[in-house]
């Protein structure tokens, strides 16, 4: 099992229990064979009992005492219900209640929420190197329909791609109003760290003339993928003291050299060896 993103939290008990809830799956494996972590994490179908807690880095981590996200809510319904990646740390629930409150009070479409992370976080077999801390969340362009979705609908139904095609440098006409004002109030909430998107969306904001107040694209962030939906990652909770908080973010709204690289060939020779979110 790899132990990176346990070793920097010492001997506290809360990560020591996020570490052992899965250690103790694969003595009940009987097996001599390593076992991998994202399988251990995958087995787990509920929350650890133990007090909220996010431990270590998005990338490298666990959630202690997450929170289950219902398949329906206010201005939200969530999406593949059987993966099971609907847990959260407390303040992530309450985040997306919130923002699916002010889009209802918008009167705009509800919100998809895909994948969130497992009941104790920590590694997934496919899909997302980060997600492991209860506090990132992915939200799919695809407005909700105003009808509640059956099983198969959060099954079989497909996200909306924004972007005009593979690798092209700009959206196309389901990237509206909507999704604008959306990712401009989740950048807005202080609990936001970061909002990744893919390249091509970012440079829409940058250059639509209805912008006038540029300060909240600092945390829009261009990223692999996410073409037909976008990742908010939040920062860490109070409430959990070995949670490791990302680097700060340059200053400015990163609308320059950065996103220029972004959107060059040289990017689209570095694709070939990234690696998911």
């Amino acid at each position: 099992m790899d132990r990176r993103g346990f070793a920097a939290h010492g001997s506290s008990w809360l990560a020591l229990s996020c570490f052992l809830a899965s250690f103790l799956i694969a003595l009940t494996a009987n097996s001599t064979e390593e076992v991998p972590a994202s399988t251990l994490f995958g087995l787990k179908v509920k929350a650890a009992d133990l007090p909220k807690h996010s431990i270590g880095t998005y990338s490298g981590g666990c959630l202690a005492g997450g929170v289950s996200i219902s398949e329906n809510g206010l201005g939200f319904q969530t999406m593949r219900p059987s993966r099971n990646r609907n847990w959260a740390h407390p303040m992530l629930k309450g985040f997306i209640e919130e923002v699916g409150a002010e889009v209802t009070k918008r009167k705009y479409a509800g919100l998809l929420v895909g994948d969130i992370s497992q009941p104790r976080g920590g590694p997934m077999a496919g899909g997302h190197l980060s997600h492991q801390t209860g506090l990132d969340v992915d939200i799919w362009f695809k407005p909700s329909p105003s009808h509640k979705l059956t099983i198969s609908d959060r099954e079989g139904i497909s996200a909306d791609s924004v972007v005009a095609g593979i690798d092209w440098p700009w959206v196309n006409t389901k990237f509206t109003d909507r999704e604008i004002w959306l990712l401009k109030v989740v950048a807005e909430e202080p609990r936001v760290a970061r909002v990744f998107v893919a390249a091509p969306i970012k440079k829409a904001l940058c250059e639509n003339k209805k912008i006038k107040e540029f300060s909240w694209l600092q945390k829009i962030r261009p990223w692999y993928g996410h073409t037909h939906h976008f990742h908010v990652r939040l920062t860490c909770p109070s409430d959990s003291a070995e949670c490791i908080e990302q680097a700060m973010l340059p200053d400015g709204p990163g609308c320059g050299a950065e996103l220029d690289w972004w959107l060059s060939s040289e990017r689209t020779i570095a694709k070939r060896e990234k690696k998911s979110d």
